[in-house]
């Protein structure tokens, strides 16, 4: 199987699909304990998604339009299939993969089931009879050689002499016969390939007495018995070295292991048949098992060590001969793949991920990480959100957890700089930056208390924020005080009084989130509810005020706790009032304690 040369992988989006995948694959793959049987879901996965591509199936990208390309893109998934196969499926058959080995062969080379669909269309025709038609003896040989032995016993039926009572349709029935009894390879054994290879001689011997017995029929029956001349008609049939190795195994070795491959390979190269070409020097490695050879082979045929990187990591499980010499590479074949992704804008978060797969988490100090933070960061275009959050899911696919956050936080501060608070206390809490987001929280507390119900408060919809918080269970106060304050003032001023306390009580008695310094603005707010012609707030509530106010009235840090009632309040440097601003909180102070006495006695009365 011949391939093209690898296109510049820079600006094929195919590859840019399949560097991306297999990045994903491994991240996921390594978030569990790695078995062979996990690598091997893996492999299978990486042969798909070359699949997918070569189908025009992947991530909406078309097929790509030039066939050189196609082939190789193809041929590539026959490789990961084939390391499948050898490397991993062998360990849990015990070597024994010639059925799934014939399947990779009919799968991967030529297509000859399109074939088989044209030369029926023909024989439907009733043009001319199927044995006539040149392409017929070839096609079914084709077929035996891949194992595929129902379609071999379809084209034998097509033949015109099938039903007829001579000897040549004595022979053609018998043959369907022969080639539908063979054993299934789970049954095969050595007594019953014994037993099925004799069964064969025979009609061979049988049918060799026939005069007009076509010579397709017999070059048939010979490549089932092995005979001298099968290898020679194989050859001239044209097929791919891996393709006559398959079939010498399915009639010269049935029982063969993969460790048992070699001496198969030796027969082969004495009849000049040489896997020198293509992807040829990949599959002798692979039935060899040698994995040294593989990365050699392989690395003309993928761009920028892909095949290395991804198959040595997961050589990793298998107890495997010369392990030791892949491990001193590992690392450093790791850095330079990672290195080179760098390179490219549209990369950098995969070669992030392959960087701290060379290191390891733990083993990247902080110069390391800064580094990797700052190269994710640069490939990202910081005024679209969009495209954030595009980065921080790639990250977190790869298990970057740690610069996923990075990123969140660095968009949060853009947004919080350009005064877009609800975007900015989004972005924290995403980047897990509980702290910053309560910062907000703090400085609109703020600025509500200068411009009581202004914007800054109306600016934060805790429809959109604030309420999936709560079911978070993160331990946000700040950003549930400011939340609950809002919905507050609008059913106060909407007159909900009723509603309006049921808030006051999630704020200050039943659950006391709001911060000490808040409290005596929120006692100020409450006002307007405590003296309404509705009651309220029953006794029970109307005391739990007072003993807020009480507590603020009486500690030593009154002055602090009062300041929030002046013009000064966001000044944190204030510890102690001047006379003007005591005499502005006390008349505040003044107002609260009214309507707290006068609640009281209201609801005392209520109740009485």
């Amino acid at each position: 199987m011949s391939v093209a040369a690898v296109a510049p992988w820079q600006s094929d989006p195919h590859w840019a699909a399949l560097i991306n995948q297999f990045a994903v694959s491994m991240a996921q793959y390594q978030q569990y304990l790695a078995t062979e049987e996990s690598v091997a879901e893996v492999v299978h996965h990486f042969a798909g998604q070359f699949r997918a591509i070569a189908n025009g199936v992947r991530d909406g990208l078309p097929a790509t339009q030039e066939p050189e390309q196609h082939q190789h893109i193809r041929s590539v998934a026959a490789l990961w299939e084939l390391v499948h196969l050898c490397f991993f499926q062998s360990e849990a058959t015990h070597g024994r993969i010639l059925d799934g080995l014939a399947q990779w062969s009919a799968s991967h080379f030529e297509a000859l089931l399109p074939q088989l669909q044209r030369l029926t269309e023909v024989v439907n025709e009733g043009l001319e009879a199927p044995q006539n038609l040149p392409q017929y003896w070839p096609l079914m040989l084709k077929f035996a050689a891949t194992g595929q032995y129902e379609h071999v016993a379809e084209m034998v039926e097509m033949h015109t002499e099938f039903l007829s009572r001579d000897s040549v349709g004595h022979q053609l029935r018998q043959t369907q016969r022969v080639v539908l009894d063979r054993p299934a390879y789970p049954d095969l054994t050595a007594d019953a390939a014994s037993q099925w290879k004799t069964q064969v001689t025979h009609l061979l011997q049988s049918a060799s007495r026939v005069r007009e017995i076509p010579d397709g029929l017999l070059q048939l029956l010979r490549l089932f018995t092995w005979a001298p001349a099968a290898l020679r008609t194989l050859k001239a049939l044209k097929l791919e070295s891996a393709q006559l190795f398959v079939a010498l195994l399915l009639y010269r070795q049935p029982q063969a292991t993969i460790d048992e491959f070699e001496p198969a390979l030796e027969v082969l190269d004495q009849q000049g048949i040489d896997f020198v070409d293509g992807i040829d020097p990949c599959i002798r490695a692979c039935l060899l098992r040698d994995a040294s050879e593989l990365v050699q082979a392989a690395e003309p045929l993928m761009p920028l060590k892909v095949f290395s990187v991804h198959f040595m990591h997961l050589l990793k499980v298998i107890p495997l001969e010369g392990w030791d010499s892949f491990q001193q590479d590992l690392e450093e074949t790791t850095i330079q793949y990672a290195e080179t992704l760098a390179s490219v804008k549209q990369q950098a978060i995969v070669a992030a991920y392959y960087q701290t797969c060379a290191c390891g988490d733990e083993d990247l100090n902080e110069e390391a990480q800064q580094r990797v933070a700052d190269v994710i960061q640069q490939s990202l275009n910081t005024n679209t959100d969009t495209a954030a959050l595009k980065a921080v899911q790639i990250c977190r696919q790869l298990r970057l957890h740690e610069f996923a956050c990075a990123i969140c936080q660095n968009v949060a501060q853009l947004h919080k700089d350009e005064g877009a608070l609800e975007a900015a206390v989004m972005w924290f809490l995403e980047g897990k930056d509980t702290i910053s987001a309560s910062q907000i929280a703090d400085q609109i507390m703020f600025d509500y208390a200068k411009a009581r119900l202004g914007v800054p408060v109306a600016e934060l919809d805790p429809d959109d924020v604030f309420l999936h918080v709560y079911s978070d269970g993160g331990d946000l106060d700040r950003l549930q005080c400011v939340a609950l304050l809002k919905q507050m003032l609008v059913l106060r001023d909407a007159n909900k009084l009723t509603d309006a306390a049921k808030l006051l009580q999630m704020l200050l008695i039943d659950r006391p989130i709001i911060p000490k310094w808040f409290w005596a603005l929120v006692l100020l707010d409450s006002v307007p509810m405590l003296e309404a012609r509705q009651l309220a707030v029953d006794a029970e509530g109307t005391l739990t005020l007072m003993q807020c106010l009480e507590e603020l009235e009486m500690s030593h840090r009154r002055d602090e706790f009062v300041r929030i009632l002046t013009e000064d309040c966001a000044n944190a440097k204030i510890k102690q009032l001047d006379s003007t601003m005591q005499a502005v909180a006390e008349g505040k102070l003044k107002k609260i304690r009214m309507a707290l006495v006068r609640n009281l006695a209201r609801a005392h009365l209520a109740a009485s």
